[in-house]
């Protein structure tokens, strides 16, 4: 592997390369492992531990313990929405970070409850000089974001234009009333946002 080692997960139903991914993280990050680990916990408090096991013939399996059973399930026994939200922050916890890292609806097989805790380690991820970028059609999602991160596109003459929400002085003015943007959406106050 080369020195600067991305992280390529795919978020299929069966998570075929998060078992490799992991083990590598295990054994070169585990500081960052850890984290993972850790924020795994606090989103599935039932989690008692999160790894990988070799097989006999080398192959790398998923491991999820719950308190509740004495034993470990694999992936197969897993939510879709317990992976993809693994897949996520072992990509968000990576040491080599993308410059630009772009996700399309991470609310998806996701209990609502985890958005924030996603939106936090998204913040995290671009605190340095990276870029997140966050397409999404969930207000729940939507909720948690700050007037500075929220961006929108709207058709105007056949082309679409990108709106800014820090721009626009009535989101403004309601945001300090206390809405957040995801009511703001869904009272229509992003012009051009909604389907005509």
């Amino acid at each position: 592997l080369e020195d600067r080692f991305y992280f390529a997960v795919d978020l299929d139903k069966s998570a075929t390369r998060l078992p490799q991914v992991i083990y590598y993280m295990m054994q070169t990050q585990p500081q960052q492992w850890q984290e993972v680990v850790n924020k795994m916990k606090i989103a599935f408090t039932d989690i008692d531990s999160v790894g990988v096991t070799r097989s006999p013939d080398n192959r790398l399996f998923l491991d999820i313990k719950q308190k509740q059973f004495s034993q470990a399930f694999g992936s197969a026994q897993q939510s879709p929405g317990v992976l993809k939200m693994l897949a996520y922050l072992v990509l968000l916890h990576q040491p080599n970070k993308h410059s630009i890292l772009c996700v399309d609806e991470p609310e998806n097989e996701l209990y609502p409850t985890l958005l924030p805790d996603l939106l936090e380690s998204m913040e995290f991820y671009g605190e340095e000089d990276n870029q997140v970028f966050v397409a999404t059609h969930s207000p729940k999602l939507l909720s948690h974001a700050k007037l500075d991160q929220v961006y929108w596109l709207a058709k105007k003459d056949g082309f679409s234009v990108i709106k800014r929400a820090s721009e626009d002085d009535t989101i403004k003015q309601m945001m300090e009333t206390g809405e957040n943007m995801g009511s703001l959406w869904m009272q229509n106050y992003f012009s051009g946002a909604n389907p005509e």
